[in-house]
């Protein structure tokens, strides 16, 4: 009985935990609706074929005006 209190605590707290960190998050405030993607460089890949799959010449860092496409799916991580 001891072990499920404590496994059910254990994930009481992951869950209040997580709800509080989006809360946080959205009271920071994010970018304005229809505003533009501040300019950004991101770290090159090494492996040959994924420059050939963006249309790079090299590892270094490089922005999405380097990259050939029409649409770019952008997906960020907040690492607090």
């Amino acid at each position: 009985m001891v072990k499920r209190s404590h496994l059910f605590g254990f994930i009481l707290m992951a869950v209040l935990s997580l709800s509080f960190h989006s809360a946080y998050g959205a009271a920071a405030g994010g970018p304005a609706v229809g505003s533009t993607l501040p300019e950004f460089k991101l770290t090159g890949p090494v492996a040959v074929p994924d420059q050939e799959y963006l249309g790079l010449t090299g590892s270094e860092p490089f922005t999405l005006e380097q990259v050939s496409g029409k649409l770019f799916i952008i997906d960020f991580f907040n690492s607090m």
